[in-house]
């Protein structure tokens, strides 16, 4: 999949401390895909007012580590092991 200019999102425009909608336009994500992170503890969240709000620093710096760092690495954690290919090849 291609992304377009127009997808990418400038993280100038975006506050320190962002709302639900502010992270999942962040993100190009759904406020219920977000919602769910938050209650799986996928996302570090702040409750601030009363209000959950997310610091764009601790994004980025979760983002950055989940960054693959080459094509050959993606690659290799899709690609099934030689012990699983000679496993599917056995029979009872």
């Amino acid at each position: 999949m291609q992304i377009q200019d127009s997808q990418i999102r400038s993280t100038d425009q975006f506050p320190r401390w962002l709302s639900i909608k502010q992270l999942a336009n962040y993100l190009g994500r759904s406020v219920q895909s977000i919602r769910k992170d938050v209650r799986e503890k996928r996302l570090p969240a702040t409750r601030i007012g009363g209000q959950i709000r997310f610091d764009k620093r601790d994004i980025d710096q979760l983002l950055e580590a989940r960054k693959i760092v080459s094509v050959e690495e993606l690659i290799d954690e899709a690609s099934p092991t030689t012990d699983e290919f000679s496993q599917e090849g056995e029979r009872p």
